[in-house]
């Protein structure tokens, strides 16, 4: 809901797209994925993404949590895709809300 398919495949093609939200991307699919060598490296099919994961985040981040990238709606777009990551491959528990504000309630 938050990709254009259209336009993310054109930007794709002509290698305009930031590394970081490829990795976005990566994360949030890699549970999904059918190649076993993604899958086997995961304890639990949920965390299958969390390297991309880790990646994007130092992409796109400092040492002090600093965002390090320009506004963008490809870094909104990205950070979208890592709070879907986060809470995915989470515990109900543990949600944390890291890149928008803190937890309601």
């Amino acid at each position: 809901m938050i990709i254009h398919k259209p336009s993310f495949s054109a930007d794709l093609g002509m290698s305009k797209l930031p590394p970081y939200l490829l990795l976005a991307v990566c994360a949030v699919a890699a549970p999904l994925s059918k190649n076993k060598s993604v899958l086997s490296k995961a304890s639990h099919p949920r965390l299958a993404g969390v390297p991309f994961f880790q990646d994007a985040l130092a992409l796109m981040f400092d040492n002090s949590g600093r965002l390090l990238c320009e506004p963008s709606v490809s870094t909104a777009q990205a950070l979208c895709l890592l709070e879907m990551h986060e809470i995915a491959a989470s515990h109900s528990w543990t949600r944390h809300f890291r890149y928008f504000g803190t937890s309601p309630g």
